[in-house]
């Protein structure tokens, strides 16, 4: 098993795997699963609820690990693990366009789901359509910033001199956080749609 993995990574040795699983070219859990013999069905049966347990996002077996930029997933989201070479891990939401059309193989696939309890704040991307009046955008901010949340970038997008796309980059914790910070701005009189933008 080991030789015919050496084979098709295009490795020397064992060695030369475990450099390569040490420096994240090799995420360690595609080579475990390639090593290891095949369960029996009745194993497997007997094994489901241990084998098949989803991992972790945060602290998945030491691999490193990324969030797509395309679709921004956020704790609450469900999301889906894709193995890339030579950069680890990167989770997509389930419903991220990039994956419809990608040429990911199978395999490459894994389950996982968010740790519970994760108090960090993760980048997500909001659209909030406006009447083209003075102050709206510093309004806008300022309701974004009552309800918790930071803006790390904004951009603005004029449309015919009436209405205005404010584009937004805010953290937030968890898709009850956005949710909140939607209804927030929402609230503004001179907001006439906010929506997150997706992948």
């Amino acid at each position: 098993r080991l030789q015919a993995l050496l084979r098709k990574y295009n490795l020397a040795s064992g060695d030369d795997l475990l450099v390569d699983i040490g420096l994240g070219r090799r995420p360690a859990v595609l080579v475990a699963r390639a090593l290891a013999p095949a369960e029996s069905d009745d194993q497997a049966a007997a094994n489901d609820s241990k084998a098949m347990r989803p991992l972790v996002i945060k602290g998945t077996e030491g691999m490193v690990t990324q969030f797509a930029k395309c679709c921004r997933p956020i704790p609450g989201d469900p999301v889906v693990g894709i193995i890339t070479s030579g950069r680890g891990m990167v989770i997509h939401t389930e419903s991220c366009r990039n994956l419809t059309d990608s040429k990911v193989p199978p395999e490459n696939f894994l389950d996982v789901q968010w740790e519970p309890g994760l108090d960090e704040e993760f980048p997500v991307e909001v659209a909030v359509v406006v009447a083209d009046r003075r102050g709206v955008l510093a309004t806008v901010a300022a309701a974004i910033g009552d309800a918790d949340s930071n803006i790390e970038n904004v951009g603005i997008e004029e449309h015919d001199g009436v209405t205005n796309t404010l584009q937004f980059t805010i953290t937030v914790h968890n898709r009850q956080h956005l949710a909140s910070v939607m209804r927030q701005v929402r609230s503004i009189p001179s907001v006439m749609r906010i929506s997150r933008m997706r992948g």
